[in-house]
């Protein structure tokens, strides 16, 4: 599976960090209930990764922390796209 990270502005107010791969991705309902705790979407239940879905959701708290927004969705050639967004100031 490849990945490919990108970090840029925004806007004028805002930085932003891309992260995406080319792996099998996630649904939209998928997306938006990662970042809840103890959830795990489908796939890494089938897999034995010894995780308890708590990396997300510590994740979330802690890009909230620094008055930022982290957002999961589908991305556009497959896999999942995962986008951080912060202030500069």
């Amino acid at each position: 599976v490849g990945s490919e990270m990108c970090i840029r502005d925004r806007d004028s107010e805002h930085w932003c960090i891309h992260i995406a791969d080319d792996g099998e991705g996630l649904s939209h309902e998928e997306c938006e209930r990662i970042f809840s705790p103890f959830y795990r979407a489908t796939l890494a239940r089938e897999r034995e990764s010894g995780g308890v879905g708590l990396g997300l959701s510590i994740a979330k708290a802690a890009v909230e922390l620094h008055h930022g927004r982290i957002i999961a969705e589908p991305a556009e050639r497959g896999g999942l796209k995962v986008t951080l967004s912060f202030p500069k100031s």
